[in-house]
């Protein structure tokens, strides 16, 4: 197996051996879900990588940090883009709680709206 990237440098093509996994989570990837590529694993969500035969709560962080120095995630992992994950300000002194609450009611229906397939 070559564990060079590929010519055009594509992070999601390189063989999941690139993820430097311990041994348990790398061989329930490979010899029981066949997946090959990072690019493979990326399609899989959490769930469906925990309702893999020998694969638990240790193995699926360690995927998630190896996808992390990579800056990816799972499929259901993918963080939020600004503004979106960006915190509220804090409550104007004097200022109605409604004040606030609406404002925390449209970053919501934002975040959902993204979120939410049309």
């Amino acid at each position: 197996m070559n564990d060079h990237p590929p010519n055009d440098g594509t992070i999601l093509d390189l063989p999941i051996k690139a993820l430097d996994l311990p041994p348990r989570p790398y061989w329930v990837l490979v010899q029981n879900e066949r997946i090959r590529t990072i690019g493979e694993l990326t399609t899989r969500s959490g769930l469906e990588l925990m309702r893999c035969p020998n694969f638990g709560k240790v193995s699926l962080r360690d995927v998630r940090r190896a996808l992390q120095r990579y800056n990816l995630w799972l499929r259901d992992e993918a963080p939020l883009e600004p503004p979106y994950d960006a915190p509220l300000p804090p409550p104007s002194p004097g200022a109605p709680l409604s004040q606030h609450l609406q404002a925390i009611e449209a970053k919501l229906d934002l975040i959902l709206s993204k979120l939410t397939p049309s």
